[in-house]
């Protein structure tokens, strides 16, 4: 219960940030056009909760993951934190990876 309780706080905060980015028309968070520590922070904390497709290469996919935990992906996916996260590593993550 207690793991919930910060999954979700973690969620919350990192959505308020999104949303004040796009409040100021930010391309990242802390307000300049260059990634900061706090892009890269948010994304890496997020990473297990949503799972990038870019990544199922070298980590799990989602489908072989148990279906109580695909639906709590998909919700984080689908909040302003977790489509954050997601865009963090579809344009600047994967892109960057090493070939296996």
């Amino acid at each position: 219960q207690r793991m919930v309780r910060e999954v979700d706080h973690l969620v919350l905060v990192g959505s308020r940030l999104v949303e004040e980015r796009e409040r100021l028309g930010s391309p990242v968070l802390c307000g300049s056009a260059v990634l900061s520590a706090a892009d890269i922070a948010l994304a890496s904390l997020l990473f297990p909760l949503v799972l990038p497709p870019e990544m199922e290469s070298r980590f799990l996919p989602l489908e072989d993951v148990p279906p109580h935990m695909q639906a709590r992906v998909l919700q984080i996916r689908a909040t302003p934190a977790g489509q954050y996260a997601l865009e963090m590593f579809r344009n600047h993550y994967a892109a960057s990876m090493l070939p296996l």
